[in-house]
């Protein structure tokens, strides 16, 4: 099933973000590297988005991205489950943008697997190090249980960084404790990197 995902969003999709880039731009906002005075040696970021280092890398679609919060999960395992009633509501997710991921109460797999996605535990059910997950959900599979979404970490941000992003994000008050997956209009992997400006990213 296609569904035409520009309807919902001004903006032309962007695809052309590489997976060790979006790696590296991770690594370096949840760990901190210092200024570029300190770091001549290391690559400018867009010395990355060279023709030939892009071979084989997975694009993203940047106009959207899957927000996960479940108050239990940890993560740990290949797939977890939401919870059916919980999915893409619409408090936290605006009609327009469900209605290009769900037609006919089917999920369009292919979209949301085009999606960077966010996966953290609720915040009142965290530790004291807070993490979040950046990755990607891998598949979509019906059981009896509900659906199983398999996803793979890609890495881990503190929980404060995303909180700092919140208004950027589109992630309502109160969001990150209530269990529920979102699907936001806004741009993860930009707000990220423009998080870290004035830093160089080193190359993997």
């Amino acid at each position: 099933m296609n569904v035409d995902v520009s309807q919902g969003a001004k903006r032309e999709l962007k695809s052309n973000i590489g997976l060790e880039r979006m790696k590296s731009i991770i690594l370096m906002r949840s760990s901190g590297v210092p200024n570029q005075e300190e770091h001549d040696d290391i690559p400018l970021e867009d010395d990355l988005l060279q023709e030939d280092m892009l071979t084989d890398r997975l694009p993203f679609n940047q106009n959207y991205f899957n927000l996960f919060v479940d108050f239990s999960e940890t993560y740990e395992k290949p797939f977890f489950i939401p919870i059916p009633d919980r999915i893409l509501e619409s408090a936290y997710t605006s009609k327009h943008i469900a209605d290009n991921f769900i037609k006919d109460g089917l999920i369009n797999t292919e979209l949301v697997c085009s999606l960077p996605s966010l996966f953290l535990q609720e915040e009142q059910a965290q530790s004291v190090d807070k993490r979040a997950y950046f990755g990607r959900v891998t598949k979509l599979q019906d059981s009896s249980i509900g659906i199983k979404e398999f996803f793979e970490k890609m890495a881990e941000i503190p929980i404060d960084r995303i909180k700092e992003l919140v208004d950027y994000l589109d992630i309502g008050f109160g969001e990150l404790n209530r269990t529920h997956w979102a699907i936001k209009n806004a741009d993860l992997i930009e707000e990220l990197d423009l998080s870290s400006t004035g830093s160089r990213i080193k190359k993997t």
